[in-house]
């Protein structure tokens, strides 16, 4: 049985939490309710959600799209869920991000339904379309007010100058002032620390830098970015890396020289399938010469004719 779609409410409200009167701009669409908007405001509901970061698991969660129970090494990092991972995996996010609908849509901002042409694209949607039409997301883009506000981090009442801007916000400031953002620039620490994914403690010097977390570094570490990459971008899992690696002797395929520095994956530009893994020069001179073997072909004969 389908739940009802009620349209959104042009008419002010009053926050579920705060108890405030606010205009509609200030809620989130919730087309459930009667009215169609949320219970509580978006300031209300961001404190809420606030620090709410749970760590990455390493048990096999199963995907809601193609129902299979996979390894965790196959799901992205999403924060805010129990299990630290993404509903959906790897291959079925990609494959939600060929397809751009065409046809009609009906926007939650406005509540009509437009053709697929007044929709922005999104890729990571089923239709391949944002929720709101082009208009309403206009509509959001709020313009920066003149009036003083305070700042969601020290707590003082400053003037606007002090603030960046932020269109998507109802006031068109941020909600942190200058002032607090520059104290985020944190030192980096020379402390070992346990990465987020493999849960090793490694030295510091195995992170990269992150300027907005405490000790100045990322929570995964280096290795652990590079294998997530991998992942997303090839669909290599850290055991088919390391199988490859061995089979190449820890060199590249092309010139036979081992690796002193991480490999570069090459893939065909077209199909998309893996062929092997380079240095970083032979790499590079695949892509001058486009891949194609007729100029690489030609090249060789320039050489030896030169040296004939």
């Amino acid at each position: 049985m389908k739940t009802k779609k009620y349209p959104r409410s042009e008419e002010p409200q009053k926050c579920t939490k705060c108890g405030k009167v606010k205009p509609a701009k200030a809620f989130y669409t919730a087309d459930r309710h009667l009215t169609g908007l949320s219970g509580e405001c978006r300031k209300c509901r961001k404190r809420r959600c606030r620090g709410r970061k749970f760590p990455r698991t390493k048990e096999p969660h199963r995907c809601f799209i193609c129902c299979v129970t996979k390894p965790a090494d196959e799901f992205l990092t999403n924060s805010s869920h129990l299990n630290g991972l993404q509903s959906a995996c790897i291959s079925c996010n990609n494959s939600r991000k060929s397809l751009r609908s065409g046809e009609p849509q009906r926007c939650p901002g406005c509540g009509e339904v437009k053709s697929a042409e007044e929709f922005h694209t999104n890729a990571a949607r089923q239709s391949g379309l944002q929720r709101l039409c082009i208009l309403c997301h206009k509509k959001r883009s709020h313009p920066r007010l003149t009036s003083p506000q305070r700042c969601t981090t020290c707590g003082e009442v400053k003037l606007a100058e002090a603030f960046h801007t932020a269109r998507q916000s109802i006031t068109g400031l941020s909600g942190k002032c200058k002032a607090c953002y520059s104290r985020l620039n944190f030192p980096r620490s020379k402390e070992p620390q346990s990465c987020t994914k493999c849960g090793e403690v490694k030295p510091a010097e195995a992170f990269h830098t992150a300027k907005d977390c405490k000790t100045g570094l990322r929570a995964s570490c280096a290795e652990c970015c590079k294998a997530s990459k991998r992942l997303l971008n090839y669909g290599l899992t850290k055991k088919v890396h390391s199988q490859m690696l061995k089979e190449q002797d820890n060199k590249c395929a092309i010139c036979s020289n081992p690796f002193t520095a991480s490999p570069h994956v090459d893939h065909c530009h077209t199909t998309g399938e893996v062929r092997g893994l380079l240095c970083s020069t032979c790499n590079t001179g695949l892509g001058c010469f486009k891949d194609d073997p007729a100029i690489l072909a030609n090249a060789i004969k320039y050489l030896e004719a030169a040296d004939a």
